[in-house]
């Protein structure tokens, strides 16, 4: 079965879900052939997705188009339980959108367990211009993902990883209700999760994902053996998220420095052998990187195959910023003197292009 943005969805289709308004009265019965006016309809009272039933065709799909489609999915739910809970200021309708989220997450999980992949930069970016809402769904998601891969490296599987994926998916939940009071909205998280019924674990990894091990956290100030260690992670992971991405107007970090500053916070905030695991498995300089060496040289990082955080990078220009006509390779892997102060992540592919013409361009005179 698929679960599809309402707007992908198209006559024909098959609905594999009994659709219901507010939990309640139904609204669409499962097994009915859905047709324009009845999409329409669904739209216009605020649907958001759909679950449909699959056919030998669908079955043929690859995992980035399974992956991609899911994702649209859990935006569209995000978007709607954002809109019902900050701006409506009402839970009706909560329940379904919850249950929808976590058909999503259980998705997610398996197209991320088929094709498992280290923490590349991952970024999702929500269709909506406002800001808050645009980070809240953004963060969401990042967290979400990262969380799952984290957890199926650590052994999670079935049961325990969808529950760890949902409580990652809405760990800021309450956020929502409370605005000004920040320190409250792990407790009201975990109160609206119970009270519509979701599994122990994420509801745990909700109200326990801001406490840290040495007790300064909150909302109950727990020390290190009394967090739950899916809470753990996902606090983690979305401490790194916010730094990455930038929260309130503070400018984002790049992503080796947040690394840095992680580490500083292990055996104190986070537990090592947390972040040791996740950063192990972090790539921080995909091949295509424009980086600075502490040279003053600057290069491209071209393999990371042999370590992640000390790649291979071709040199293309000298410390005076002059392109080089005879460029060459550094495995910083084995040239420990030198290192990568910073990354430029704002360089674009139709950039690199240019640079490698030009490079071409120097080296046949």
């Amino acid at each position: 079965m698929r679960l599809l943005p309402i707007q992908h969805c198209g006559k024909g289709m098959i609905l594999g879900k009994s659709v219901y308004l507010n939990g309640k009265s139904l609204l669409i019965r499962e097994g009915t052939v859905l047709t324009e006016t009845s999409l329409n309809k669904l739209a216009r009272i605020g649907i958001q997705v759909l679950h449909i039933r699959e056919n030998a065709q669908d079955s043929a799909r690859t995992d980035s188009a399974r992956y991609k489609e899911t994702m649209h999915a859990l935006e569209m739910l995000l978007a709607g339980v954002y809109d019902r809970l900050y701006r409506d200021r009402s839970t009706d309708g909560l329940a379904e959108m919850l249950d929808n989220c976590r058909d999503a997450v259980e998705k997610l999980s398996n197209v991320l367990l088929n094709g498992q992949r280290m923490f590349k930069p991952f970024v999702w970016a929500a269709m909506t211009l406002d800001s808050r809402k645009r980070h809240f769904i953004e963060n969401a998601l990042h967290v979400c993902v990262n969380t799952i891969t984290f957890g199926l490296r650590s052994g999670c599987v079935g049961g325990e990883l969808y529950a760890l994926g949902l409580g990652a998916l809405l760990h800021d939940l309450g956020s929502l209700r409370f605005t000004c009071d920040s320190n409250r909205h792990p407790q009201e998280g975990y109160t609206l999760l119970k009270h519509f019924g979701l599994m122990h674990l994420t509801a745990i990894a909700v109200l326990q994902h801001h406490e840290r091990i040495d007790g300064s956290g909150y909302p109950l100030g727990l020390k290190e053996g009394m967090i739950d260690p899916f809470a753990r992670w996902i606090g983690l992971i979305d401490y790194f998220d916010v730094l990455v991405h930038g929260r309130g107007g503070e400018c984002p970090m790049p992503r080796h420095e947040v690394v840095e500053l992680l580490y500083s916070c292990a055996g104190s905030l986070f537990d090592l052998a947390d972040v040791r695991r996740f950063c192990s498995h972090l790539e921080l300089f995909p091949p295509g990187s424009n980086v600075r060496l502490s040279s003053g040289e600057y290069a491209i990082v071209t393999d990371v195959d042999k370590h992640l955080l000390r790649p291979v990078v071709r040199v293309i220009r000298n410390a005076r910023g002059e392109t080089l006509r005879r460029t060459h390779e550094i495995d910083l892997s084995q040239e420990l003197h030198l290192v990568i102060e910073s990354i430029d992540q704002t360089e674009t592919s139709a950039y690199r292009a240019e640079e490698m013409l030009e490079l071409a361009l120097v080296a046949s005179r």
